[in-house]
């Protein structure tokens, strides 16, 4: 190899550093390329809290992929700022419906309840007038002052 492809070689290197460097930190700290304004912006998301595992998560129309799981909601994350069409469905619920402001280097929290579409039905047919909680076991007073005792996996057991 000459000395003159060398340098070449080198100048070649040293300039898609130059260039790769600084997109990759500024890729990693959040920025990304908004097409349809032809702008840099910083992203941000959406945390759902209260999400059941098997629920469908849409965003503007487009299936989610169900976004992060996380102990106590869902996490949308990488979302440019600008509005979000969301709908959450699950079988024998309504869904739930809402437009969202994704503020850039933000995370917006909405708290979701899914309404049963059938009437649940009740546990107890009677009024309760005091009731304790202790590991696995449910022990409730009636109003006659009667105590039950119910095991809380399985509340048919009173």
């Amino acid at each position: 190899m000459t000395i003159r492809a060398r340098r070449t070689t080198l100048l070649i290197l040293v300039g898609l550093f130059l260039l790769s460097g600084p997109t990759i930190i500024f890729y990693a700290n959040g920025w990304r390329v908004d097409r349809e304004n032809w702008r840099i912006v910083k992203i941000g998301g959406i945390f759902l809290g209260n999400i059941p595992t098997d629920a469908t998560i849409t965003v503007n129309g487009q299936l989610s992929g169900n976004g992060t799981k996380l102990l106590t909601g869902t996490l949308l994350n990488n979302l440019l700022p600008g509005n979000y069409d969301l709908l959450i469905e699950r079988d024998g619920y309504y869904p739930w419906e809402k437009t969202v402001v994704v503020e850039p280097a933000a995370v917006g929290e909405n708290k979701v309840v899914l309404i049963p579409k059938q009437k649940p039905e009740p546990v107890l047919d009677f009024p309760i007038a005091d009731f304790w909680i202790k590991e696995s076991s449910l022990v409730y007073k009636d109003l006659n002052g009667r105590h039950f005792l119910a095991d809380v996996s399985n509340l048919k057991s009173r």
